[in-house]
């Protein structure tokens, strides 16, 4: 049934919308700045992207024997995995708890400079 309805969406779609493709632009003699080469000053974000990589190669180094551990300390082995699943997602769970208010925070504060 809902496999019907998904190709009954795809022929009305396909058959009942018309897209009218917007006029061509005249094409300019210098072509305007996009992308990296607006930022003034990269530094910054060259500084937040390595702390992002950082974080999460922290993050992930941990991944592979967090099992290990937990195996250890849970009495019911066949509870391991899932132990170690909610271990993981704490660090998730504390990010999204955070996130708002380090947002507010940096908002207040501003950049250094």
């Amino acid at each position: 049934l809902s496999g019907g309805v998904i190709f009954l969406a795809f022929l009305a779609t396909t058959f009942l919308i018309k897209e009218n493709p917007p006029a061509p632009k005249p094409v300019s003699a210098a072509k305007p700045k996009s992308g990296w080469s607006q930022i003034p000053d990269k530094r910054p974000i060259v500084a937040m992207l390595a702390t992002g990589m950082l974080l999460a190669f922290a993050t992930m180094s941990i991944e592979p024997i967090i099992t290990v551990y937990v195996q250890q300390l849970v009495e019911d082995q066949s509870k391991v995995t899932m132990v170690a699943g909610v271990v993981m997602s704490a660090a998730a769970l504390g990010t999204i708890l955070s996130s708002s208010w380090l947002g507010k925070l940096a908002d207040r504060v501003g950049h250094w400079n």
